[in-house]
């Protein structure tokens, strides 16, 4: 939905963004007042794949990295632990923001605010559901703050370096895989330099 949304809104408001990034106009479908060019649909299409490409991607390494394991890993690569550690963090708040408008939302239902095809039109559904988002505000607030100051009262960031109670070691498959990277990475880039000169990626 967000990509559909993300594509209809380029295409209707900005038809001929595509011409910025090649320098060429080629018109394609008119909308009364102006033309979607060639190009616009290009960028559209490619930006789409790229999210359509990473969100799969990232809920997978999402739901299969340990947290600490990971901000370990970053602190290992050389980010400062106050990064990693924000890293850790976030990752972790992630399973209980969903628990908490699991909770929310059932607590609204029982008090007869659905959000299901029974209880009204799609406007009284949306109107239900946008009630969630005060309370579950509230709570989020009321979370980073108490996790700010425990990490407060326990003197987190007075230290220029820290220990890490998890870490993992780089094993052959995690070599073989930043080789593959790399080869890839180079690969990107002489196809960008030598073969596709005008080949345009929007990052």
């Amino acid at each position: 939905m967000f990509t559909v949304l993300n594509s209809a809104f380029i295409l209707l408001l900005t038809p001929r963004f595509g011409t910025t990034l090649t320098g060429s106009h080629t018109p394609r479908i008119p909308i009364g007042y102006n033309t979607i060019n060639q190009e616009t649909l290009f960028y559209v299409l490619t930006l789409s794949l790229k999210y359509m490409t990473l969100l799969p991607i990232t809920l997978l390494f999402i739901f299969t990295t340990h947290p600490s394991r990971f901000a370990a890993s970053l602190n290992k690569l050389g980010v400062p632990y106050k990064m990693a550690y924000a890293v850790s963090i976030a990752f972790r708040y992630i399973p209980d923001l969903t628990q908490e408008f699991r909770t929310i939302l059932n607590a609204m239902q029982m008090r007869g605010l659905g959000i299901s095809r029974e209880d009204g039109n799609l406007r009284r559904r949306l109107k239900n559901l946008s009630l969630v988002v005060v309370p579950l505000l509230q709570s989020s607030l009321q979370h980073i703050e108490s996790v700010s100051d425990a990490m407060d009262l326990r003197g987190f960031g007075t230290g220029r370096s820290r220990t890490w109670y998890m870490g993992t070691v780089m094993s052959l498959a995690d070599k073989l895989a930043v080789v593959l990277c790399a080869l890839l990475l180079g690969l990107a880039i002489f196809l960008k330099l030598q073969v596709f000169p005008g080949f345009w990626y929007p990052f």
